[in-house]
């Protein structure tokens, strides 16, 4: 592990908290009060017209490494149903709970990712998660966490634009992939269910 691995992280923790939760706030967002189990960090919903919800994840990396994730979503007021059977309300939900997937990523720096992303098209590969190297200096890495959080938050008007229009931006990555496994499965339930009148 790299030292000061731990201590920054906890730094970018408490930076996100410091800036990027009050910013998503002022966007009219509230902490949501979930208590369901495997939650991200932060889940915050902002209540629409409709009676849905717009949602917004942050998610830190599970190991010791100063990174984080961001999960964006809607969901309509009725919840959403799981393929696995579970019902989830609507302001129960986390960003994750739609079957769509929708990040906002920073651009990959790496010459490979980039590849893989441009020029092969695999959009996953092209993008990267907001993190930093650590530094055995506590001061560099509250740097670092500052400058990480204005990154992020000027990819916050492509999130809204996401919100009202579905407009995909430079920074969003949307992926449904799992609709689309969840609709064949659907799909091949429905040709092996005989018709009425069949012999079984």
């Amino acid at each position: 592990m790299r030292p000061g691995t731990v201590s920054a992280r906890r730094t970018l923790v408490k930076t996100v908290q410091e800036i990027i939760i009050p910013a998503i706030k002022l966007r009219g967002f509230l902490e949501s009060n979930n208590s369901r189990e495997s939650c991200p960090n932060w889940t915050l919903h902002r209540k629409k017209h409709n009676g849905g919800f717009d949602l917004i994840d942050i998610w830190f990396d599970e190991g010791f490494r100063p990174s984080f994730m961001c999960y964006i979503n809607t969901i309509d007021k009725q919840g959403v149903n799981q393929p696995w059977g579970e019902y989830v309300a609507a302001d129960q939900a986390t960003a994750l709970d739609p079957l769509k997937r929708v990040m906002v990523m920073r651009k990959n720096r790496g010459v490979i990712r980039w590849l893989l992303g441009n020029i092969f098209r695999l959009n996953w590969f092209s993008h990267t998660s907001f993190s930093f190297k650590p530094d055995k200096n506590k001061s560099i890495n509250i740097e670092k966490a500052k400058a990480l959080c204005v990154e992020f938050l000027k990819c916050l008007e492509q999130a809204e634009s996401w919100w009202k229009h579905q407009v995909i931006g430079a920074n969003i990555i949307q992926s449904d992939i799992l609709k689309e496994a969840w609709d064949q499965e659907i799909r091949r339930k429905a040709k092996r269910k005989p018709e009425k009148g069949s012999k079984t």
